[in-house]
């Protein structure tokens, strides 16, 4: 059997900051040493509001700007006030060392909604990473 184990690591792209009723902007995300990145979005209840998530990349860790969609493996999570306790995932291919998620709420959100998010970077250069 394959060891995924020792060939991944795992890290918070997204903390859990108990209910979210505003846009999120999650962790920076450093891919060196890495050669492919996934990211899981999970959310808790959500009473209202929906929670559209992005990617945002940059070269520096500075300067930030949105992911093109060409360089999306998937598509970016969208959550309505249906998706209760749901994960998504999606990848990304693009060539850009560090990676931060964010998201916009829209719909009027009164009591919004819980979420949190990790990153799963694999392919590592050297391994095993644990």
């Amino acid at each position: 059997m394959f060891d995924l184990y020792e060939n991944v690591k795992s890290v918070i792209a997204l903390k859990d900051a108990g209910v979210v009723k505003l846009d999120l902007v999650g962790e920076k995300i450093d891919t060196k040493g890495f050669q492919s990145i996934a990211f899981v979005v999970m959310s808790g209840t959500i009473t209202d509001g929906t929670q559209t998530f992005k990617l945002t990349e940059s070269s520096d860790n500075t300067t930030f700007t949105d992911v093109a969609s060409a360089d999306l493996i998937g598509t970016a999570p969208v959550f309505a006030e249906t998706d209760d306790d749901t994960v998504k995932a999606f990848g990304y291919k693009g060539s850009k060392r560090y990676l931060q998620l964010a998201s916009t709420v829209s719909g009027g959100p009164v009591t919004g909604g819980t979420f949190a998010a990790i990153a799963v970077l694999g392919n590592p250069l050297r391994a095993p990473t644990v």
